[in-house]
């Protein structure tokens, strides 16, 4: 068979015509703007944004805190978990005065929000001896 004398595919199948012609296809075209687009983030983009933010400013304030006071922290609420009573009089006794003369005479000590990853996300621990700062210093 000579390339001339192949037949379409489509002129072997039956007319087409009348059935293609029946179908209702909806070709409307929902108009966009530009400034759509570009005007607002999504909110997702936001709150993530919002959230970056909050991090670097905690992330900012921790690294605001001197070490012997991180230190401190540390090992007074270890010495809370072992119920260590000679050890939590000694550190509340000597070493929060002398760290809040030192540091926090004229400030209140760190936010409980800041200090929490030191111990375990524990912020009632913390919030005692905050407000016991707060309350009786300044």
């Amino acid at each position: 068979m000579s390339a001339q004398q192949r037949v379409p595919l489509w002129a072997t199948e039956p007319d087409l015509g009348d059935e293609i012609n029946d179908v209702d296809i909806s070709l409307s075209i929902p108009s966009y703007s530009a400034a759509d687009i570009y005007n607002a983030p999504p909110p997702n983009l936001q709150s993530a944004l919002l959230a970056m933010q909050a991090q670097i400013a905690q992330q900012t304030a921790f690294s605001q805190i001197p070490d012997v006071v991180k230190r401190f922290i540390v090992h007074f609420h270890q010495a809370v978990l072992d119920n260590n009573l000679p050890e939590i009089t000694l550190a509340y006794e000597s070493g929060w005065n002398r760290l809040t003369e030192k540091f926090y005479a004229k400030t209140e000590w760190p936010e409980a929000e800041i200090i929490a990853p030191l111990v375990n996300d524990d912020q009632i621990f913390y919030r005692k001896l905050y407000y016991h700062h707060v309350y009786s210093r300044l």
